[in-house]
C-alpha cells in the first residue's frame, strides 16, 4: 500500500484547528485532532493506493484536491470521536457550521479521480 499522503501531506494539526476555526491557544483537544488527521490520511492512502510519483520515481507533491479530502474526513473522525467538537467548531463565528461527511462521499468528491489499483473500500 502507498504511504504518500501519510508522509508528505502538507497538512497539519494547526491547519486542521484553522479549518475548523479552533484557536491556536485552545489546546485541550489537540490529541484528538491529531489522530484524527493522522487516520485521515492513512485512510486516504487505503483507499487511494497512490504514490504520486512521476514515471521516473520521484515523488509529486499531494494535489490539493485529496490534501481537502483529508482535512474534511480529519473533521469527521474527530467530531465521531468527540461530539462535543462538533460545537466548539467555530463557536467563535456563529455563521460556520462545518457539515460532517460519509466516508464513501469524502472518497469520491476529493479522492475518486486519484485513485490507482482499487484495493481499498468500495
Amino acid at each position: 500500500m502507498a504511504d504518500a499522503v501519510k508522509n508528505r501531506s502538507q497538512k497539519t494539526l494547526s491547519d486542521l484547528k484553522d479549518y475548523l476555526r479552533i484557536p491556536q491557544s485552545d489546546t485541550s483537544d489537540d490529541a484528538v485532532l491529531s489522530d484524527a488527521l493522522e487516520a485521515a490520511k492513512e485512510d486516504a492512502d487505503a483507499y487511494l493506493n497512490n504514490p504520486f510519483e512521476d514515471e521516473d520515481g520521484n515523488d509529486q507533491s499531494i494535489p490539493s484536491k485529496v490534501e481537502m479530502g483529508v482535512m474534511v474526513w480529519a473533521a469527521t473522525i474527530a467530531f465521531r470521536e468527540q461530539p462535543e467538537l462538533q460545537s466548539k467548531a467555530g463557536e467563535y463565528d456563529e455563521s460556520f457550521r462545518l457539515p460532517t461527511k460519509g466516508q464513501h462521499e469524502t472518497q469520491k468528491k476529493y479522492w475518486g479521480d486519484k485513485r490507482i489499483h482499487p484495493g481499498g473500500w468500495g
